[in-house]
């Protein structure tokens, strides 16, 4: 390891407690986590670190060392550094067993490579990776601290976003949406990734890896034989080159067993069947071995990526011998060795049987790590060493509902996981311990947990999630009677109520711009919403019966679906359409009090004395839709009484307007009676005329009309026929000359009392039109012929 190599993630004393942004949280209480506003003595002293390099050793699998011939791939690392000087990221993508690790490896080394990004190279190998811990980790390698601390998610973007840095993720399993992510909340480093699919889609390049060409596959082969190829051989190679599509690791397996065993390569391809799948030699190998190596590749089959020492897995198999086996599948290629753990080779996963079928060796796992945890209890630091180790066997046991062990696991394990810093695995833990205690109906357990993610959501000021986790886990100790534990969960609500007051003062004071950069601010600044978190839940496919404990929905859904809301637009919508279309129908007047939806009223016009032209000005609302279905009116249809009728002289196409009904006019044409006024084109076409004058009404005029019109030209009408007196209705005296505009109006289904504008006009015809008029009011017109 060279002088300017900084490791991360180092194994240190495990205190019990951390700061974590502004608060300090204590670990190791029965009760659960507690927190307390960190004071001035108790905040951390950071130091940048001069060169945050982190390497890994590029390693030849056969011989455990760097490789000196680097096979073909010359054009993807040409490609890949031309990409970088760009200035982005590069990922390549394939299935297991292409060299996409090698070529992580060569490239990170590189040294024009390492020559574009003087703030160093950090590789990272997480087995349950998540953006929380990755960010992390890349934190962890540009800082250091005189205390145990964790910074908030906005700390972590305020002094990260400006570093430069190659980041190398080796297969990592984040999902697209996590990956860019973490792209994004480090905009400034380059990014190096291996990958099974395409992932990145922007900001960098991805390529695909594909098998060695037929030259560097013999080269490859004659490697794993230790000894050049004859002619005939190189023959037989080329076909076995064909049945693997160029696979280096397939190739190099295959061929590490011809020499393990000492076998010749032309008898083997020479007993191939003609139809041989590429999976079909490996299984041929596997199921040469013995009963011990079986075992051996079952075990490490479900540890998944994660290695194991000797130690333990010959204290898990019970197998004396168990180095000696490992060291013979290492020379198979069937295991590899990094460092001083073993793992299975991933190539071969597939052909291995499926988890479900390794029942014994899967019971000795479980069992082996739940016993081992427990023993180690009061040693964090052995803990954390075999912390992957763990997390994975605690997966293992929720796929095959294992829920005391998982209990037994989570209770040993989160708070070591707290400690260190790796509160993304600390969340996956805790979230099974609750998926567990709830499928064990463990009440209390389950309140505790809920007590521990709703402290870890108030560190991490997700104030949402915290009141969510906290108040829950209040209601279930308060049934239990768990006043100790009631007080305990109650002592971090307070202090998240009080934040939360504080913040909601800070903002009103405050305009928060949407750029993240500009929402990272001092202790004295409002705290604000962290960035997106992980994806754990989408990943891990949890579905828990509370779900509104997980929720954190914005309000501005519940605005949009609000009742009120809705009531009071439909309101205001109905009754400006209605006027809109009836405007030119009565005249204004002073609107009365009334119960029914909308309420509008008509205001009386001054009395002209001499013959004013009235206009007519549309209410500015939204433009209607075709149809409109109007809530009926609770009041009984009235009539008003007009004569005699309007003789109208129509040209061109003749408007269609409503009759009114009981009217005591005489047409010219005879109306029908009806109790739904309905409209009739007049059958004269008189001259134009001067506009009709109207005489102020006593009484304040509400109409409700209920009819169905149809749009129409506009036509000019002169009134022929002088209306009669009656009673106290009101006069209106129509001038010579009224001019219509009709507007096309919906059909309503009910009746609507309308609100018209200040000025109208006023369609006269010679037939009888009908109408309603509320109160009981007539109206009274003259003869102005």
């Amino acid at each position: 390891m060279t002088e300017n190599t900084i490791i991360t993630n180092v194994l240190e004393k495990v205190n019990d407690q951390l700061v974590v942004g502004d608060w300090v949280i204590k670990m190791n209480s029965p009760h659960g986590a507690s927190v307390n506003i960190a004071t001035e003595e108790e905040k951390p002293t950071l130091r940048l670190h001069s060169t945050p390099l982190i390497l890994h050793q590029p390693f030849d699998f056969a011989q455990g060392k760097p490789s000196d011939n680097f096979l073909d791939r010359q054009e993807l690392v040409k490609e890949a550094i031309a990409t970088f000087q760009a200035g982005q990221s590069v990922e390549f993508y394939s299935p297991s067993g292409f060299g996409k690790t090698v070529l992580l490896r060569h490239l990170e080394h590189n040294p024009q490579v390492k020559s574009l990004f003087a703030a160093g190279v950090i590789s990272l190998s997480p087995v349950h990776p998540n953006v929380g811990d990755l960010l992390q980790f890349i934190w962890d390698a540009f800082y250091e601290s005189n205390i145990p601390y964790k910074p908030t998610p906005q700390q972590i973007y305020q002094q990260l976003h400006t570093k430069q840095a190659l980041v190398v993720l080796d297969d990592d399993p984040l999902i697209q949406d996590e990956l860019q992510e973490l792209i994004n909340l480090v905009p400034n480093c380059t990014f190096l990734v291996a990958s099974s699919t395409s992932r990145i889609k922007k900001k960098g390049r991805s390529m695909k890896l594909s098998g060695l060409p037929m030259n560097d596959a013999l080269v490859l082969m004659q490697r794993e034989l230790q000894r050049p190829l004859n002619i005939e051989e190189q023959e037989k190679a080329k076909s076995l080159y064909k049945i693997l599509d160029g696979q280096p690791m397939r190739l190099r397996i295959v061929m590490a067993s011809i020499h393990q065993q000492r076998r010749s390569l032309l008898e083997v391809v020479s007993q191939l069947p003609t139809s041989a799948s590429s999976n079909y030699l490996l299984q041929q190998i596997i199921a040469s071995l013995s009963t011990s190596e079986k075992t051996i590749l079952e075990l490490l089959t479900i540890m998944g990526g994660v290695g194991l020492d000797n130690q333990k897995i010959t204290e898990i198999t019970q197998i004396s011998d168990a180095s000696d086996k490992l060291e013979k599948l290492r020379k198979h290629h069937l295991v590899q060795l990094d460092g001083s753990r073993y793992k299975v080779t991933k190539t071969i996963v597939e052909i291995l049987p499926l988890e479900s079928k390794l029942t014994a060796s899967l019971e000795n796992a479980i069992a082996y790590f739940v016993n081992w945890t427990e023993r180690h209890q009061q040693q964090p630091n052995i803990l954390l060493a075999e912390i992957d180790a763990i997390a994975q066997i605690l997966e293992v046991a929720v796929r095959n509902s294992r829920w005391q062990d998982i209990l037994r696991l989570v209770k040993v394990v989160e708070g070591t996981l707290a400690l260190t810093k790796q509160w993304g695995l600390w969340e996956q833990v805790l979230q099974r311990g609750l998926q567990a205690s709830q499928a064990e109906k463990d009440r209390s357990v389950q309140a505790w947990i809920l007590h521990q993610l709703g402290t870890r959501a108030l560190c991490l000021e997700e104030n949402s999630t915290a009141y969510n986790y906290l108040t829950k886990a209040i209601q279930l100790r308060e049934s239990l009677d768990d006043d100790m534990g009631v007080a305990a969960t109650r002592h971090n609500l307070k202090l998240l109520n009080q934040s939360s007051s504080s913040q909601t003062h800070a903002s009103q004071q405050k305009n928060i711009g949407t750029n993240i950069a500009d929402q990272i601010v001092g202790e004295e600044d409002t705290k604000l919403q962290p960035p997106p978190a992980p994806h754990l839940v989408t990943r891990m496919n949890i579905v828990l019966p509370d779900n509104n404990i997980h929720s954190n929905k914005t309000a501005s859904k519940k605005v949009l679906l609000s009742s009120t809301k809705i009531i009071t637009t439909g309101i205001l919508a109905a009754g400006g359409l209605f006027a809109f279309f009836h405007w030119y129908r009565v005249t204004p007047s002073q609107p009365p009090k009334s119960t029914s939806k909308p309420t509008t009223t008509v205001k009386p016009s001054p009395v002209p004395k001499q013959e004013p032209t009235v206009t007519a000005t549309p209410l500015p609302i939204v433009e209607p839709p075709s149809t409109i279905i109007t809530a009926p009116s609770p009041l009984p249809p009235r009539t008003i009484k007009v004569s005699p009728p309007l003789t109208p002289d129509l040209q061109d196409e003749q408007p269609i307007v409503p009759k009114r009904q009981k009217s005591k006019i005489k047409p010219t044409t005879a109306p029908t009676k009806s109790d739904t006024p309905t409209f009739t084109k007049p059958t004269t076409a008189p001259a134009t005329s001067d506009a009709p004058t109207f005489t102020k009404p006593t009484p304040d005029v509400t109409t409700v009309p209920t009819p169905t019109l149809q749009a129409t030209p506009t036509p000019s009408v002169t009134p022929s026929v002088t209306p009669n007196v009656e009673k106290n209705q009101p006069t209106v005296e129509p001038t010579p000359t009224p001019t219509f505009t009709p507007i096309p109006t919906p059909t309503p289904t009910s009746q609507v009392e309308a609100t018209p504008t200040p000025a109208v006009t006023i369609t006269p015809i010679e037939q009888a039109p009908k109408s309603m008029i509320e109160n009981n009011t007539e109206l009274k017109t003259e003869n102005t012929q």
